[in-house]
């Protein structure tokens, strides 16, 4: 179908679907995203099968599925990773990210290539430099600071030397079109471009810091509390949600320069792009900020996809159900590479006849869920399942399994939304309709079981040695 097609990967992390112009955001200025939904295909209704950044991309890269039976945690051995696959089968491989996605997550295997931008193990992390004082962070402490304390100090630190930040969305477009041009002539490549914005901190330079919200002087809220919102004035929110488009704009920038790069070499009609994100944002939705409590709101759950290249439709969309799992077996099928990975590892879904055309449904639901850090708690507290925080969507209704949440002021009790009439979940119809949350609860429950012992006995075979 499109054999030996170079596939270049874009992520932008914490991106919600909805604050897209192709996604219908008439505010927001992404013109080059939205140039890849008009010569593409735009999926308007995809979830993330674990809301948060390294569960998210491990569903991505390995097409399984994570929130019925592990926390935030590394790639395992006994997963698949594309980017193996892609190797074995003859593509140059490389990524570039100042995300998690990086070898601390296991994220490396399979890249001939992996520059990361953000962790102490980077070559250029802070550790390589002379810090002010001011900056420095005391040894017997890194390791209980905050992940974004040293993102932020890198940023101070670039500033006052006039250098682009170590971890900026503009240095790793710079590198890695820099090694795409040195690698061109090497066969097709596999390239994964990895944007952490816009994730909070929500820091974007000039001018993408007064780009929405022009004027503004009250508090900065570079790095909002996971918490409700009731302590945010009505303009502190608004220009938090203000910085985090202009995190936004920022990256699509840079997109638009790949874009251009691809152009020069001659590669745009020779590549299959794949462009997405790994969970949403509240932005003060149902009062929240951040991924407090991780909610299975869409808000947090539903992320854009967009396919562009060789023999993807032009300026369509699908609309039916589909999640992050059906990612990698999608790539293997447009691109006919052949394996015999069971579906005990490759849970996803192929998409190639949704995207050709030859079907208008994959399937009739999706699962979604987190995982708790904490599952020894289940001992004292009840079975597994309690532990975890899922829901089901179906074509017209989400159920919401909040299980026992400890959080003041969030949802301890269930949910039911109409989606159809209430696309926004504000309506909750879990005491009129009682029945139907009954079904799709043991539906939810069914499936978080199955698949919980069926990843768990089965990486106990020795077969799955054979894919690691």
């Amino acid at each position: 179908m499109i054999e030996n097609a170079n596939v270049l990967f874009i992520l932008s992390d914490s991106l919600r679907a909805d604050c897209l112009g192709c996604y219908g955001d008439k505010n927001i200025k992404t013109p080059n995203i939205d140039g890849l939904a008009k010569e593409g295909l735009l999926f308007t209704t995809i979830y993330a099968e674990n809301p948060l950044t390294i569960p998210s991309r491990t569903a991505m890269v390995s097409s399984c599925y994570t929130f019925t039976h592990r926390p935030w945690m590394p790639l395992l051995k006994t997963d698949i990773h594309i980017a193996e696959i892609m190797k074995r089968n003859g593509y140059v491989t490389a990524a570039f990210s100042n995300s998690p996605f990086n070898a601390r997550n296991n994220m490396n295997r399979g890249f001939d290539t992996f520059q990361e931008y953000v962790h102490k193990n980077s070559p250029v992390s802070p550790k390589h430099y002379d810090f002010p004082d001011l900056y420095r962070v005391p040894a017997d402490l890194q390791d209980k600071m905050s992940w974004y304390t040293a993102h932020i100090e890198r940023r101070l630190y670039a500033s006052e030397k006039g250098e682009l930040p170590s971890d900026s969305p503009e240095l790793l477009t710079k590198e890695a079109m820099s090694w795409l041009k040195n690698n061109v002539a090497k066969g097709p490549f596999f390239l994964w471009l990895d944007y952490f914005d816009p994730h909070e901190p929500w820091s974007p330079p000039p001018p993408y810091d007064e780009m929405y919200d022009p004027g503004y002087e009250g508090r900065l809220f570079p790095r909002p509390r996971y918490d409700i919102c009731s302590s945010l004035t009505e303009s502190e929110l608004n220009h938090i949600i203000a910085l985090y488009k202009g995190c936004i704009t920022q990256v699509d920038d840079q997109i638009g320069l790949v874009m251009e790069t691809l152009d020069e070499l001659g590669l745009t009609d020779d590549t299959l792009i794949i462009f997405s994100s790994d969970h949403g944002e509240p932005l003060g939705d149902h009062g929240t900020i951040r991924k407090n409590g991780v909610p299975m709101w869409d808000e947090l759950t539903r992320i854009p996809l967009i396919l562009k290249g060789p023999m993807i439709p032009k300026g369509e969309r699908r609309e039916c159900l589909i999640d992050n799992t059906d990612i990698t077996p999608t790539l293997l099928g447009l691109l006919k590479i052949e394996h015999d990975l069971p579906s005990t590892l490759l849970e996803g879904i192929d998409l190639t006849p949704l995207i050709q055309g030859e079907i208008d449904r994959v399937r009739d639901r999706v699962y979604m869920g987190h995982f708790t850090r904490r599952p020894y708690t289940s001992w004292v507290e009840g079975p597994l399942r309690f532990n975890l925080r899922a829901a089901i969507r179906t074509e017209r209704y989400k159920f919401i399994d909040n299980c026992n949440s400890r959080i003041p002021e969030f949802p301890t009790g269930n949910e039911l939304y109409d989606i159809r009439k209430d696309p926004l979940e504000r309506d909750n119809l879990i005491e009129e309709e009682k029945e139907l949350a009954d079904q799709l609860r043991n539906d939810l429950l069914r499936f978080v079981d199955f698949s919980f012992y069926k990843n768990y006995y089965n990486r106990l075979l020795p077969t799955r040695a054979h894919y690691s």
